[in-house]
């Protein structure tokens, strides 16, 4: 999940999207994926 944020937030293989990433994030951060919560809250 995390990789998949990772990938809409900057735009590797996939047109960047902001809200997707967040969601993706959100996903992983929701199951206890420290990183994934790191990620969220320094996203911009």
């Amino acid at each position: 999940m995390i990789y998949l944020g990772f990938m809409y937030q900057c735009g590797d293989y996939v047109q960047k999207n902001i809200p997707m990433a967040r969601e993706w994030y959100q996903k992983g951060a929701d199951l206890g994926d420290k990183a994934a919560a790191h990620y969220l809250l320094n996203l911009k």
